[in-house]
């Protein structure tokens, strides 16, 4: 968490001219919380289970 890939991640999309899809803020929107509030209350485990929801298509 919080070294850069969100950055890389834009940079790469604009230079290959393709979408950028933030994962963060897709699990933000469908858990109507922070990633700080989902690791808090539900744990680093719980999180990394939601990571892998947008990569399959689940959201």
């Amino acid at each position: 968490m919080g070294v850069g890939k969100s950055e890389v991640g834009r940079a790469l999309a604009s230079r290959l001219n393709m979408d950028y899809i933030d994962t963060d803020e897709i699990i933000e929107k469908s858990e109507e919380r922070k990633i700080s509030g989902i690791f808090k209350e539900n744990g680093e485990e719980y999180f990394r289970k939601l990571e892998t929801l947008p990569a399959a298509g689940w959201y």
